[in-house]
């Protein structure tokens, strides 16, 4: 049973931080101080609640913010000094909960206005996606929704008119407690064998990614450039482990369970910058999920993304991030 309760409750943390995001984001602030700023915002809007202590308050995982042809899964590193410019499209990915109850909702800025087009594909094809939801719905009629409202905005590429498409290999989920992907993929193209259909108390991540370049990104395989990270069930089976990797282990479950988490965050838990041979220990024995950053090969490609968390209900849903 879905504990509604607590889900509202992030949603208007999550609401309340979106809206002063949008108010202080400037050009020439450190994507590092954005990200920063963002936790904290996070964290002051949770203990205004006077709720019970929540694991890693409330922060449910890394803020997400990718720039251009970066699509997902970058997060800055503590020396970080990259910095946000003008014709930069700027993609915010950031993550509440109450109690393992995930609110996961992202936006994107272009202060350029140069991608307006590329940004309200993203943005329609999630609303029409998210007013076409309801108990029994197939996944697949939800992607030809996506795929169709994508691919009717046109944006000026080298003068002339391309259409705007969907990154096909990227997909919207829905969410479990503790667990921010859970068992279901919403796919923003039509798949041959999608059979998926949405079901009563399923929570839904709807998100698109709309792109002026190829229509699927690729995964960083430089392990320099991970960030997000995220614990499996570790009670599954026990294992013995360096000195080392079992205290990571214990620290990373003991501040985060099995939501995702990036190095700077077991920064301020350990004060240890390189935890990399514990990292890939726990990654090799099964214990510890790795997700790179996912990019685009064209550099010069620009991508946005849109996202809203919705509840399914049998007669009704509620958009749980606006």
């Amino acid at each position: 049973m879905v504990n509604l309760e607590n889900y509202k409750i992030a949603g208007e943390i999550h609401k309340h931080t979106q809206n002063w995001i949008k108010s202080n984001i400037k050009v020439g602030m450190k994507l590092l101080n954005i990200c920063n700023s963002i936790e904290n915002n996070i964290r002051n809007e949770y203990k205004k609640l006077y709720i019970e202590k929540q694991v890693n308050d409330c922060i449910a995982f890394p803020t997400g913010i990718c720039i251009n042809n970066i699509a997902a899964h970058y997060t800055p590193d503590i020396n970080d000094n990259k910095v946000l410019k003008k014709d930069d499209v700027c993609k915010i990915d950031f993550g509440v909960h109450i109690n393992g109850c995930i609110i996961d909702s992202a936006f994107t800025i272009d202060f350029s206005e140069n991608y307006e087009n590329l940004l309200l594909a993203s943005k329609d094809a999630v609303e029409k996606v998210i007013d076409n939801l309801g108990v029994g719905v197939r996944f697949r009629e939800l992607s030809d929704i996506s795929k169709e409202i994508v691919e009717s905005y046109e944006i000026e590429k080298n003068g002339i008119l391309e259409r705007v498409k969907c990154i096909e290999n990227i997909t919207g989920h829905d969410i479990l407690p503790w667990k921010i992907h859970g068992e279901k993929m919403f796919y923003s193209v039509p798949q041959l064998n999608d059979n998926q259909k949405v079901e009563e108390d399923d929570v839904l991540a709807i998100e698109i990614y709309t792109t002026t370049g190829n229509s699927q990104c690729i995964m960083n395989q430089d392990t320099k450039t991970y960030s997000h990270y995220m614990l499996n069930d570790k009670s599954k089976t026990k294992k013995t482990f360096t000195p080392e990797t079992t205290k990571l282990l214990n620290n990373i479950y003991r501040n985060f369970r099995t939501l995702p988490f990036c190095p700077r965050y077991m920064y301020n838990v350990n004060n240890i910058l390189d935890n990399s041979k514990s990292y890939r220990e726990l990654f090799v024995n099964g214990y510890l999920n790795i997700y790179p950053v996912l990019y685009d090969v064209d550099y010069n490609c620009r991508i946005a993304q849109f996202e809203e968390t919705v509840y399914i209900g049998e007669k009704s849903n509620i958009v749980l991030s606006k």
